[in-house]
């Protein structure tokens, strides 16, 4: 269903290819909608993901059913990855999504202070370089 949501491939040869019949779709899903007599898919899901972010100096998982949000999260990751590449903390500061609501309710906000990123990404542990080539 992404790929059609992105336009990369047609609904109905996404639902072929999955064997879904494209009336049962419409009737029984909620990611597809008829528009003047064609199916379209929906731009927005609620298929539950499990994700990670930092919020009050740790690291948490937290189970996201909206994909608007799951977007906003990943944009959040892509912030941190800049913050520590480059030290700047500018990508943290556009992101408009500050606090976010889980599939639970409970309601979770991002950690935004680059001094406590750099310190969790600091700890993180660095994977091991294996030397393929050996030098003589």
């Amino acid at each position: 269903m992404s790929l059609a949501r992105t336009g990369k491939e047609d609904l109905a040869n996404a639902l072929s290819r999955l064997g879904i019949d494209p009336k049962q779709a419409l009737t029984r899903t909620n990611v597809v909608r008829k528009v003047r007599d064609r199916l379209l898919p929906k731009l927005r899901d609620k298929i539950p993901r499990s994700l990670r972010f930092y919020e009050r100096g740790k690291l948490r998982h937290a189970e996201i059913a909206n994909s608007e949000v799951a977007s906003d999260i990943g944009r959040y990751w892509n912030a941190v990855a800049k913050l520590t590449e480059t030290g700047k903390s500018t990508a943290l500061r556009r992101l408009r999504r500050e606090r976010f609501k889980d599939m639970d309710g409970t309601f979770h906000t991002l950690e935004k202070n680059p001094k406590i990123i750099l310190e969790l990404e600091a700890r993180r542990p660095e994977p091991e370089r294996f030397e393929i080539y050996k030098r003589l």
